[in-house]
């Protein structure tokens, strides 16, 4: 695919993933950091190996999204024929929470060291893009420089995000105690450790700085239009409207501006700062370009043939060994050895909602990871992270909360009427709407890590828990034993 070209170039930025042991080492297979500086295609490479190092199965590959994050979501049948403790021990053990158990906590130490080796990487690129002084560098001059610099801050504000949601209490649930740090130097200094409030806050100003210095690039009326999903994320475009410069393409693999304000929404609703989470998702919803929609749903015609629904990702990464990596789960594997759907549990018996019906295989388990055979443009390798109905069902939560809940339940339906449902959602309570937004957000987020996190900051259980595996729940990851921070 053509994104891969301008992949291809950070191949080096690639084998410089050692966290600080990258910035002094030099042998003829790698390039030490005074060299990949020296030019602004080194500074594109830094920034692209940050996006492919995301991908791993450390991190969104897997364990932040389909994998371990969605198995303590209880978004999977936990059976002994389906998930068992001898072909698959680490998920087996972690559905019942045993977060002390060797293995899983084993996973839960390689997604710290992953996103704060990524953190360092992200930091590198932030300290040396504020101190360049040669725009000359730049193919774009400054406007480009300051495009790197804010979706590094960007790519730094969301690890660190995620971190604090396995690492620390919801704000729901805060004791005012320190739990990790905000790495913001490139240092071998660990930092002090925050309290959630003070670390949302350090999310928040990040966020807002990458906001300002990628929206003088993406809001630019000749740029904008390359948010619409023809540039976006096909590539596919008008020819005289696309970027000459294939770096400036495929922006939903970017940590684009309406990805990065669409983030904003996610870390305001965390954070309870619900008027603040609406006005960012109604941002996204309203974004359009002379009237043709930025983000829009998938048409249901198109539902079986495109299993990413990517009509409506604002956000993804990419990884071409993305299929292979899931199917060890899914169809092809053996029992014990599957992430299985409760599919009428999760569904009902309609045949109307097509994520029940052709998103699923015979055995219960998601197409969503899987290559589509038709060779059709399926995004076969896109990892969502952020999409569309997400923000509708934001700002349905904003409604309920101010008991406007015929307007929260419309902004549920609109999403499921895009997926084929009929009928309207209905509620007259709060605890009425929010199993329906849960239910929803089951739904639709399947296999992209965030249901848990929707159970956590509500701080009540997953609803599909028996009542005495409900007692066990726990919301917060242990520090790793060694506290690993590069």
């Amino acid at each position: 695919m053509k994104k891969y070209i301008f992949l291809l170039l950070c191949i080096p930025a690639l084998l410089l993933s050692g966290c600080e042991k990258w910035l002094d080492v030099s042998p003829e297979d790698q390039v030490d950091a005074n060299s990949l500086f020296e030019t602004g295609d080194g500074y594109r490479n830094a920034l692209h190996g940050i996006y492919i190092n995301m991908a791993s199965s450390t991190l969104y590959g897997q364990n932040l999204t389909w994998g371990l994050v969605d198995v303590i979501g209880q978004c999977y049948k936990t059976t002994t024929s389906q998930m068992s403790q001898t072909s698959a021990p680490t998920f087996a053990k972690a559905a019942k929470y045993q977060f002390d158990d060797a293995d899983v906590k084993s996973s839960v130490s390689s997604i710290w060291l992953s996103a704060y080796n990524a953190i360092a990487n992200c930091n590198k690129l932030i300290q040396q893009s504020r101190q360049e002084s040669d725009m000359t560098k730049f193919s774009e001059g400054a406007s480009e420089r300051d495009l790197i610099l804010g979706e590094a801050l960007a790519l730094r504000a969301m690890l660190h995000f995620d971190l604090l949601r396995l690492f620390a209490p919801a704000p729901a649930a805060d004791d005012q105690q320190p739990y990790i740090p905000y790495r913001e130097t490139l240092n071998h200094e660990v930092g002090s450790y925050l309290t959630v409030e003070a670390f949302l806050k350090k999310v928040e100003q990040d966020l807002l700085e990458a906001s300002r210095l990628v929206g003088a690039f993406d809001t630019i009326p000749e740029h904008k239009i390359w948010l619409t999903t023809d540039f976006r994320i096909k590539g596919q475009g008008a020819s005289n409207l696309a970027p000459e410069d294939i770096f400036f393409a495929y922006r939903g693999y970017r940590m684009n501006y309406y990805a990065i304000h669409a983030l904003m929404a996610r870390v305001y609703a965390y954070w309870g700062r619900y008027e603040d989470a609406y006005e960012m998702a109604k941002e996204v919803v309203d974004a359009n370009v002379d009237g043709e929609q930025c983000f829009e749903f998938t048409s249901e015609s198109e539902l079986a043939t495109n299993y990413k629904y990517y009509h409506g990702v604002i956000f993804a990464l990419t990884s071409q060994s993305l299929d292979e990596s899931f199917r060890t789960w899914s169809s092809n594997a053996t029992q014990g050895h599957r992430l299985e759907v409760d599919v009428l549990d999760l569904y009902g018996d309609s045949s109307d909602d097509k994520r029940g019906t052709v998103l699923m295989n015979d055995n219960n388990t998601s197409k969503k990871y899987m290559n589509i055979a038709n060779g059709s443009d399926s995004g076969d390798d896109m990892i969502p992270l952020i999409r569309l109905s997400e923000m509708y069902y934001i700002i349905g939560e904003y409604y309920a909360r101010m008991n406007n809940y015929p307007d929260g339940c419309q902004q549920l339906t609109i999403v499921c009427n895009a997926r084929g449902v009929l009928g309207t959602r209905t509620a007259d309570s709060w605890e009425s709407f929010q199993r329906e937004l849960l239910l929803e957000y089951r739904k639709d987020l399947l296999g992209e890590g965030q249901l848990f996190f929707q159970y956590k900051r509500m701080n009540i259980a997953p609803l599909n828990l028996s009542s005495q595996l409900a007692k066990d729940v726990r919301f917060v990851f242990s520090r790793p034993d060694n506290e690993n921070i590069h």
